[in-house]
């Protein structure tokens, strides 16, 4: 920061410095420094809900005084797998998300393996939902919308209003993505239900009947193409 320097990437993964360390970078975050990062890679460094809330603020800040200097932030990577962020660090990330909705160039963001369950999955979605145009991969959500959603929504008998919700929001806006690869969706989709075997080691999922509530509003929805409903039931009718 003395230096004046500038940085473009931000890589400080697998280091397990837990929320202390959120602390540590939290004046580098908010710095002019910061102004023109355009990846954040925080994977597995333990940030855990407290972590999560403290980089939440910071980017919120980073942004805003970037955007006052005239060089306004323009990130497009984000990654904090394996941060046991939960739901309300994921929440508040979310929410930092929201408020920066005018990062048009954001192409990544991940939370992947973070303990995020219903709630924050659907706080998440939202914020794709209503910004973020050209976001392309948010692994929070592919993998886990059945896995950490469906799967607990049904095991304790709540509505698996929350679910449709979260797999109607992301996947009417992968659908309707041009670089979205829809037969690559269905066929990792055919893996994880068991119905097909993976290349790449994929392991099925242990499907419960919540899983198939979804999948069944999924293919009556106007966004899923119905190609994709006749590969589906080609597999499933078996």
């Amino acid at each position: 920061m003395l230096a004046g320097a500038r940085l473009t990437v931000l890589d400080l993964s697998d280091n397990a410095f837990g929320p202390d360390g959120v602390r540590g970078i939290e004046k580098l975050l908010k710095s002019t420094a910061c102004f023109t990062l355009q990846e954040l890679r925080l994977n597995n460094c333990g940030m855990g809900i407290g972590g999560g809330k403290i980089l939440a603020a910071s980017l919120i800040q980073c942004h805003k005084q970037s955007r006052e200097n005239n060089t306004p932030l323009n990130l497009k990577v984000f990654v904090a797998g394996r941060n046991r962020l939960e739901n309300d660090g994921a929440t508040a990330l979310a929410q930092a998300f929201q408020a920066l909705k005018h990062l048009n160039n954001i192409q990544v963001i991940n939370f992947g393996d973070c303990l995020v369950r219903p709630e924050g999955a659907k706080a998440i979605a939202e914020t794709v939902s209503e910004g973020l145009p050209i976001l392309k991969r948010c692994p929070v959500i592919y993998g886990l919308s059945f896995r950490f959603c469906v799967e607990p929504c049904y095991k304790k008998g709540a509505p698996l209003k929350c679910v449709f919700v979260l797999t109607d929001t992301l996947l009417r806006k992968a659908f309707s993505t041009p670089s979205f690869q829809g037969y690559s969706f269905v066929s990792i989709l055919l893996v994880l239900l068991g119905l097909i075997k993976s290349e790449d080691k994929i392991k099925p999922v242990l499907v419960v009947p919540g899983h198939l509530y979804a999948l069944e509003h999924v293919v009556r929805q106007d966004y899923f193409p119905k190609e994709n409903v006749a590969v589906l039931e080609a597999f499933m009718s078996r």
